[in-house]
């Protein structure tokens, strides 16, 4: 399981940085196996860009065949 865990400081690169190590972490897993799942309980709260390049990932390999699941994040 990939646990998704995104920096809620005051500089955004912070979390692109730590998007870009979950979609490494997406491309390693998936080179061994087809089945990706991610652990979101952690995330509070997520830039639009983060967010468009962990689903752009998501997409791609989504395309290639791979099963994706997730544990949801906390209910605000």
């Amino acid at each position: 399981m990939i646990k998704v865990i995104l920096s809620d400081g005051d500089n955004p690169f912070h979390q692109i940085e730590d998007s870009l190590k979950i979609i490494s972490e997406i491309d390693k897993t998936f080179d061994k196996r087809r089945k990706i799942e991610l652990d979101l309980s952690e995330v509070k709260w997520a830039l639009p860009c983060s967010v468009i390049l962990i689903s752009g990932k998501l997409m791609e390999i989504h395309n290639k065949g791979a099963e994706i699941s997730y544990l949801p994040p906390p209910e605000l």
